[in-house]
């Protein structure tokens, strides 16, 4: 019997066992650049990946846009993953029109495409191989993610030990001193989080 918490849905343990089986024979017949590139310790799961995991685990899903802020063209988007019509969990994803040359469209599929990964990464238990892909590191953070992460901290109460840790986690130091990439990574962090339901003033 699957549990829900707060919008949240957890697999029973014998079905997640099961897929980490199942995925580790489907890594093993995965072609790098065309599933998986190599950027550091963990591979990094391309979409084609993320496809294949799908199809070989008999999964399906429904993506869709949470939030938009039409004057930064900002996207948060929502994948939702199903096995035979049972929710098994989410995934999250954002980005803004300021890292695609102000293309609302692309940063709209972009948000799309981080929140299926996430969604096949955190759902598959595929994180344990793979890592996602933000992008390149050059570029600093933007104003409008500045300001989008201080309100999202502010709206949720995320405890400071735990905002420090996902700063950490993102390979920075400080918010101020993220690249664009790295300060994407941490907004799909700080969602997740909320939405898992451990926010409510636990400071």
């Amino acid at each position: 019997m699957d549990i829900k918490l707060e919008g949240w849905t957890f697999m029973p343990s014998y079905m997640a066992e099961a897929m980490n089986a199942r995925l580790r024979e489907i890594f093993a017949g995965m072609a790098e650049n065309t599933h998986f590139i190599m950027k550091g310790e963990k591979p990094t799961l391309l979409k084609a990946g993320a496809e294949v995991i799908m199809m070989q685990m008999g999964l399906t899903f429904h993506s869709r846009v949470v939030s938009h802020r039409h004057s930064t063209g900002e996207f948060i988007a929502e994948t939702v993953i199903y096995r035979d019509g049972v929710e098994l969990g989410n995934g999250l994803g954002y980005a803004a029109a300021s890292d695609h040359g102000s293309d609302g469209n692309a940063a709209l599929k972009m948000a799309k495409k981080r929140s299926y990964i996430d969604a096949v990464l955190s759902v598959t238990g595929a994180s344990s191989i793979f890592t996602q892909d933000y992008g390149e590191s050059g570029n600093p953070i933007t104003r409008n993610q500045l300001s989008y992460i201080s309100s999202l901290a502010r709206g949720s109460q995320i405890p400071d030990d735990v905002m420090e840790a996902m700063v950490h986690a993102c390979g920075s130091e400080k918010i101020q001193e993220m690249s664009k990439q790295q300060a994407s990574r941490l907004i799909d962090s700080m969602l997740k989080y909320i939405h898992s339901g451990n926010h409510g003033g636990n400071r």
